[in-house]
C-alpha cells in the first residue's frame, strides 16, 4: 500500500512539473475568430472578399511570400484569385472575377494550421456564403392600345438575368372576377344641349 500511494505521489509530480515546464499559453488552441461574408449577401459585391480572422499571428511580420497560396485554405466551387494578408491574423482572398449570381460557396480551413506561436487549429473550420438568389422585384401590365378587348402583357423585374423559359415552368396567371358598377355619364358635357333639342346627328347615349 505504502508503494502504491509512493508511485502516484511521484507521477502525480512528474505531470504537474510536465505541464509547468510548458511555455504559457500552448495549451490554447489556434481558433478562427470570425470569417465571412455568411450566409446570403444581399449584392454581389459584398463577395468580392472573403476574410478569415485568426486568434493570433499566423506570420511573422516582414516574412509575407511573394506569392502566397495557403494550402490550408479551400473554397468549393473551385474560384482563382489572389491571397493577402491584413496585418498577421487575417487572411484575405480576392476572386479574380466577379462570382455568379445564385450560388452558394463552402470555405474550409483545414485542421492542423500552425500560428506563428506553433499552437494549431484542433479541428477544421467551415463557413459557407451564397450570392444572391432570384428575387422578383416588381410586376407590371397593361393592354397595347389601352383596349378592354386586347391581351394583356404582363412583365415581370427580377435581380438579375433569367431564363424566360425556366421562368415560364413556374408561372401560373389566372383572372380574377371582381365586381363591376357602371360610371353616371357626367352632365354638362359637350353635346348635351344637342340632344336635349333632338338635333340631327346629335350622338345618342
Amino acid at each position: 500500500m505504502h508503494n502504491r500511494l509512493l508511485l502516484a505521489l511521484v507521477a502525480g509530480l512528474l505531470s504537474g512539473g510536465a505541464a509547468l515546464a510548458q511555455p504559457p499559453g500552448t495549451r490554447t488552441p489556434l481558433r478562427v475568430v470570425s470569417a465571412g461574408p455568411a450566409g446570403e449577401v444581399a449584392a454581389v459585391e459584398e463577395a468580392n472578399e472573403v476574410r478569415v480572422v485568426f486568434s493570433e499571428s499566423m506570420i511573422a511580420l516582414g516574412r509575407v511570400p511573394a506569392r502566397l497560396r495557403p494550402p490550408f485554405f479551400h473554397i468549393t466551387p473551385a474560384v482563382t484569385g489572389t491571397f493577402r494578408w491584413s496585418g498577421t491574423t487575417i487572411l484575405t482572398f480576392t476572386p479574380a472575377h466577379k462570382l455568379p449570381m445564385a450560388t452558394k460557396y463552402e470555405v474550409t480551413i483545414d485542421a492542423g494550421v500552425a500560428a506563428a506561436s506553433g499552437r494549431r487549429l484542433a479541428s477544421p473550420y467551415s463557413f459557407s456564403f451564397t450570392t444572391p438568389t432570384v428575387k422578383l422585384l416588381q410586376t407590371q401590365w397593361y393592354r397595347p392600345g389601352g383596349r378592354f378587348d386586347a391581351e394583356p402583357i404582363i412583365l415581370l423585374r427580377f435581380n438579375q438575368p433569367v431564363n424566360a423559359d425556366e421562368v415560364a415552368t413556374h408561372l401560373k396567371a389566372a383572372f380574377s372576377p371582381h365586381p363591376f358598377a357602371a360610371v353616371a355619364r357626367p352632365r354638362g358635357l359637350p353635346g348635351d344641349d344637342a340632344r336635349a333639342a333632338g338635333e340631327p346627328g346629335a350622338a345618342r347615349d
